[in-house]
This record gives C-alpha cells, sequence and structure tokens, in this order.
C-alpha cells in the first residue's frame, strides 16, 4: 500500500533458495550441481526481466542478502556498480552462488558486513579479498566514497533494491 502511495515501481521475482554447505564428502558432487542447477534459474529470471532494468537509469544494485544472486546478475548486464549485504554470520564450505568466488571478488561492488567477526570470518570463508569487504555496523554513510565512489549524488542514487521482502529487511527505511 505505502508503495502506491509513493509511486514506486517494484517487481517481485521469486527465486530458489541456493544456499548449501560443502562437506568434503561424496554428496558434493550432487550439491555443486544443484546450486549450478539454481545459479542458471536465478540468471534466466534475470534475462526475462533485464528490458525492464534497462528501461531505468540506476546507478546502483543493493544487494540485501546472502543469496540473492539476483541482484549481482543485474549489475554485471546493466554495467553498474553493486553493495552486496551480508548479514549472516557464515560457516566455512557454505555455497550460495555457482562462480561464488568471482561474483564475491568482482572489482565492481563491495560486500557490507555488520560486525567485526564478519569482517574477519568472511574473506577466509568464502575466498574473498579483504579489500572487497567494507564494515557498515548501522546504516550508509552516504559520504564514505568507499562504497559508491563515482556516483554522482545531486539528484540522490536510483537503485535496484535485491533481497527477501521481509519488514527486518528494511526496505521502507531503504525506499525512504
Amino acid at each position: 500500500k505505502k508503495k502506491k502511495k509513493k509511486n514506486i515501481r517494484f517487481q517481485a521475482v521469486k527465486f530458489p533458495k541456493i544456499i548449501t554447505v560443502f562437506t568434503g564428502g561424496i554428496k558434493d558432487v550432487a550439491r555443486k550441481a544443484k546450486v549450478a542447477l539454481k545459479s542458471l534459474q536465478v540468471y534466466l529470471k534475470v534475462l526475462f526481466s533485464i528490458n525492464k532494468y534497462r528501461k531505468e537509469k540506476f546507478d546502483l544494485v543493493y544487494i540485501n542478502g546472502t543469496e540473492s544472486v539476483f541482484g549481482w546478475y543485474i549489475a554485471k548486464l546493466l554495467k553498474i556498480p553493486f553493495v552486496w549485504h551480508i548479514r549472516g554470520l557464515l560457516r566455512k564450505g557454505d555455497c550460495f552462488v555457482s562462480g561464488q568466488k568471482k561474483k564475491l571478488n568482482d572489482k565492481n561492488g563491495k560486500l557490507i558486513v555488520i560486525s567485526n567477526a564478519m569482517l574477519k570470518s568472511i574473506p577466509e570463508l568464502l575466498n574473498v579479498d579483504k579489500s572487497q569487504v567494507v564494515l557498515v555496523h548501522n546504516g550508509i554513510d552516504w559520504e564514505d566514497n568507499n562504497l559508491i565512489s563515482s556516483q554522482k549524488r545531486e539528484n540522490g542514487i536510483h537503485c535496484v533494491i535485491c533481497g527477501r521482502i521481509i519488514r527486518a529487511k528494511g526496505h521502507m527505511e531503504a525506499v525512504e
């Protein structure tokens, strides 16, 4: 209801849950195949909807959730930067997208974590270069040029927000 009042365009896209844990066992082959198949499903959904995003002049993709690879694909196809907000402490072997290391080390984006523990563990657990990870405890400081360095902000930032739609994610806060 609030979206209509504020004239906010949105699109709800269902995509499969991808996250799995590789244990080093024989079942990892099946797990890798499942992750690849589900990642392909998400990519195909992006391809079918990308023209809607191309019509807009987005500056950034904000990915709110560990496994929201949908947003990474949009950022790549639109050739715009992204910030990937990871809020959960992950475990060794966690995998939430095919080609995870490449995607998380993409120099066109940054990973945001919410605690010092995550800042320390994410690079090791997910094979991410430490320079890709930024600690933001609460909210985003728009003066922080480490997140979005090349954007002109006179008219605000036009952003694609990707993630599960639940109250706790704070989507309305981002919109406001």
